[in-house]
Formats: C-alpha cells, structure tokens, sequence
C-alpha cells in the first residue's frame, strides 16, 4: 500500500475516532496521546486501562472506541522491526510476556539497529498492553523507549509513560 495514501487514511480515521475522543485529550497523527494543551498525555497502565491504583475499573480506558493498547509486539514492529528475531543471534535477549499463567517467548530483541524517530517518537518511553509477569508482587507491563529502542518493564502503578494507540484490526 502507498505509504501517502496509508498516512492520509490513517489521519482520516483518527480525526474520525478523535470526534468521540474525550475532550481531554486526543490522538495526534501518530496515535501518540495527548492533552488537550498539545502536551504529551503521561499517564500509567492504570490510568491508560481507565482504573484505579488498584486496578478497578472507575472509568473509560484512554484509548478511544476502534483503537487499542499496542502489545510490545506491535510497537516493536511499528518502532524498529530490524530488531526482532525468532531465533537468538548474538546481542540479542529474549522477550517474553505472562499468558494464561506462564512465560511464552514473544521474541528477541536488540537495539543495535535502532534509529531514534523525530519528534516525540523519540523523546518517550511507550506503554505497552504486554504483562512482563510480576515483580515483587506487582504485575509489571513491557514499555518501549523511544530515546534509545532498548525495552524495558515496570509496575503498572508507575504513571510517567506515553501511550500511543493503535487501530483495532
């Protein structure tokens, strides 16, 4: 698909799903949310997933109607492809998530051809919807740093992230 055509669709659905956005925030032409100041939204898990610290629900999740959380999968994808691998290479380390009560190899990973994006892409660390597993007794979720393409986790409770969401399939 045309990458001109792709971004025009893509910024005709987002002024779409922006119409029943909050009027608190909406997405920009990367999915990146934000204020309704312009400021990058930072915000934890919690608050992305619309919960409280302890995770019950208390209102709508962050993302509008149509899109969702990106699973590290699709951000690394979407970030830097040229990193992923299914088979181990060297400088690579392996990335797994929690499913259904078990580590599973989602893939491995190295930064080393990472190219920081411009603008905010690069300058924050995104959440993603992928459990790493828990960590002295908090569930942690993966998040990708835009400022280096190196992967990480933290506690869901941790605010400070960006989120981008992405289309619904």
């Amino acid at each position: 698909m045309n990458s001109k055509f792709f971004s025009l669709f893509f910024a005709i659905i987002l002024i779409s799903i922006n119409t029943i956005a909050s009027p608190s925030h909406y997405l920009d032409e990367n999915g990146i949310v934000r204020k309704a100041d312009g400021s990058v939204y930072l915000m934890s898990y919690f608050e992305a997933m619309g919960a409280d610290k302890d995770g019950n629900v208390i209102g709508p999740k962050i993302c509008p109607v149509g899109t969702h959380i990106p699973s590290l999968t699709e951000l690394t994808v979407d970030m830097n492809p040229a990193g992923m691998s299914d088979t181990k290479q060297p400088g690579y380390y392996v990335i797994t998530s929690f499913k259904n009560g078990k580590f599973i190899k989602e893939f491995y990973y190295s930064n080393q051809s990472f190219i920081r994006p411009a603008g905010d892409l690069g300058n924050y660390d995104f959440l993603s919807s992928s459990v790493m597993g828990n960590i002295n007794g908090y569930r942690s979720n993966w998040f990708f740093k835009g400022t280096t393409g190196f992967i990480n986790y933290w506690p869901q409770a941790h605010g400070g992230f960006a989120l981008r969401c992405f289309l619904d399939k």
